[in-house]
């Protein structure tokens, strides 16, 4: 059997700390289960996958994303996504630099999981508003979910039209019944919404996935698997 050759680049956040709009530094990283579960599917689809952070930095976990008390796993489900991860260490411990795929990389996708990482790091950095920026314009398909969506924030999206406009991502009924609304840098929701992007959600914790051209974003961890099938239907 011939192997599939086409790569899909999983954008994370090297950020392992954030400060809240409270003046509080609190540890973050990438949401472990919306990590695992696209990967999945992408060697499911036989895709090559390429671990990036904006500064090659290693990509950290998200503690609360591996604690059985928020993690919305079962027991079972945790240790599997955590022997995952053991088995997949050397490509968090040194990933690509966007910097270097954009001078001279290539990419079929490109992937965005969550966590409070990409709130810290991934909506003020240039060089992931370039790359997106990019993508979309090239319809190379770009997939986001949860707080991941945060990186189209760093979009310049005054008067583009290469922008898709409809998008969901972690809503604010979430962020309060997670009892973070009140300490996040900034509540996506509302920031997609003053970006001029058209948001939509779903109740808490349901999946919801939505696609407009070339892009599709996810509300939250539930839609990470399902978004990532979408991205590997559109490569």
């Amino acid at each position: 059997m011939v192997r599939d050759t086409r790569a899909v680049a999983v954008l994370c956040s090297s950020s392992s700390t954030v400060e809240g709009r409270d003046g509080r530094w609190r540890d973050c990283g990438v949401w472990a289960e919306e990590l695992v579960r696209p990967w999945r599917v992408f060697l499911d689809h036989g895709f090559r996958v390429v671990v990036v952070s904006p500064d090659g930095e290693p990509v950290p976990i998200q503690p609360a994303s591996v604690e059985t008390d928020s993690c919305l796993m079962t027991r079972v489900e945790l240790t599997d996504i955590l022997d995952f991860l053991g088995r997949h260490r050397p490509e968090l411990e040194r990933p690509v630099a966007l910097g270097d795929l954009l001078e001279g990389g290539h990419v079929d996708g490109v992937f965005v999981p969550g966590g409070y990482g990409p709130t810290a790091q991934l909506r003020t950095d240039d060089l992931v508003g370039s790359f997106m920026e990019r993508c979309l314009r090239e319809s190379t398909p770009v997939a986001a979910v949860c707080h991941g969506v945060s990186a189209l924030l760093a979009l310049d999206t005054s008067g583009s039209a290469s922008v898709p406009r409809s998008v969901t991502g972690f809503s604010n009924a979430e962020e309060r019944a997670a009892g973070a609304d009140t300490w996040v840098p900034f509540l996506l929701e509302t920031e997609l919404v003053r970006h001029g992007f058209d948001y939509s959600a779903a109740p808490p914790w349901s999946c919801h996935v939505l696609q407009d051209g070339f892009l599709i974003t996810g509300q939250n961890p539930a839609s990470s698997e399902e978004a990532a099938k979408r991205l590997g239907a559109l490569m």
